[in-house]
């Protein structure tokens, strides 16, 4: 709720005051208690996520629900060159409830990655990046859906 009070016509502070406290009076008579707002606090529990990515392959090591961004792009850094590539690089980090998506095109022709407020247009993102440059634009599915927090969409 918000109140609006008048405060125009005075000639003094103490006027002022006294018809501020008459309207503040009138106003809890009512039964209207004004409760501040408090300031949003930074998300202590927000978790990071990274995407290393094999530049020679395009395969990607992800990595989610990390406490720190280090933690995040060390471990997907690992799970890229887990899967055998000595090339592998940050491609991006998030945070919280952003969504990072991945898809890719069922010939391995093209990937496209895409970050965004909702899993929707992550998905949306990803799909039209992979289709840009995929030798058959229809083949591409999401593959990897999910927030930084570990919300999961696919994957």
């Amino acid at each position: 709720m918000r109140v609006t009070l008048k405060c125009v016509g005075f000639t003094n502070q103490n006027d002022l005051r006294l018809s501020l406290r008459r309207e503040v009076d009138q106003i809890l008579a009512k039964g209207v208690v004004p409760t501040p707002t408090p300031a949003p606090k930074p998300d202590q529990n927000a978790r990071f996520a990274a995407f290393a990515v094999s530049n020679s392959a395009g395969e990607y090591g992800i990595a989610w629900g990390s406490q720190t961004q280090a933690e995040a792009e060390n471990a997907a850094l690992q799970a890229c060159t887990n899967l055998g590539f000595s090339d592998c690089s940050i491609a991006t980090w998030y945070k919280g409830d952003t969504y990072g998506a991945i898809a890719k095109a069922d010939d391995k022709s093209s990937t496209g990655w895409a970050l965004g407020s909702s899993r929707e247009e992550a998905e949306q993102i990803a799909l039209r990046g992979c289709r840009e440059r995929a030798q058959n634009p229809d083949s591409c599915k999401i593959v990897f859906s999910r927030s930084a927090n570990g919300l999961r969409a696919h994957g």
